[in-house]
């Protein structure tokens, strides 16, 4: 019984190709599909891959496209933008050398205000 429920979801490819459709409206091409079944997408470390089954011919489930999507659209949002990591490495480089002229500046105001030779120099090291 669960076999035939199971089967009763599922779709096959030449249905799947019409839920999927490219920005000018046409479908998934049939490779595609089976691309994403075989390969999957992504790095090869990482591969996401459209769930299907091999039942004399290839079939998924609407179920299992959401699932691809979604998989998909997380792991791109996930990914590093190498313009974005740029900027922020530029941008902590820039903390950093704030915060060392601020401690620069207060390393040379303790200098000129210590009055025994026996205190401590300043740690900073520039």
């Amino acid at each position: 019984m669960a076999t035939i429920k199971y089967f009763a979801n599922l779709i096959p490819l030449a249905e799947a190709q019409k839920l999927l459709t490219v920005a000018d409206g046409t479908p998934v091409h049939h490779n595609t599909l089976l691309r994403w079944i075989k390969k999957g997408v992504g790095p090869r470390h990482n591969r996401i891959r459209l769930r299907a089954t091999l039942v004399g011919k290839w079939l998924t489930s609407r179920e299992w496209i959401e699932e691809f999507l979604s998989r998909r659209t997380e792991a791109a949002l996930d990914a590093v933008d190498p313009y974005f990591q740029a900027s922020e490495s530029a941008r902590r480089c820039e903390e950093a050398i704030a915060i060392l002229a601020a401690e620069r500046a207060a390393c040379r105001t303790n200098r000129k205000s210590r009055k025994s030779p026996g205190e401590q120099p300043c740690s900073t090291t520039v």
